[in-house]
């Protein structure tokens, strides 16, 4: 009891002296901290589920940066009206004519 009276003392001072995007990242690490010296200090395990867990965290993050598949564009034959429409670019023949 005494020592997580201590801990919530240390980190409210923290809170106050340090800038908001360092206790905000720093109060992320938290469950981090808990979960690791758990097994070390206190002799608890993880189980199968809490592991699969751990590592879905990480990944999910690794797969949310990752950028979007583009979709394929589907080829389409131009039909003859729609090569010739105004306003579109006539190509040049090798002759230097442009076509019609």
């Amino acid at each position: 009891m005494v020592g997580a009276v201590f801990a919530h003392a240390v980190r409210f001072r923290g809170v106050e002296r340090l800038p908001a995007v360092v206790t905000s990242v720093l109060g992320l690490f938290s469950p981090v901290v808990a979960t690791l010296l758990g097994p070390v200090v206190l002799g608890q395990g993880l189980t199968p589920p809490q592991l699969a867990g751990a590592a879905a965290v990480p990944a999910g993050i690794v797969l949310a940066r990752l950028p979007a598949p583009r979709p394929a564009r589907p080829q389409r034959k131009e039909s003859h009206e729609h090569r010739n429409r105004p306003g579109r670019r006539h190509q040049v023949r090798r002759t230097g004519v442009p076509s019609a």
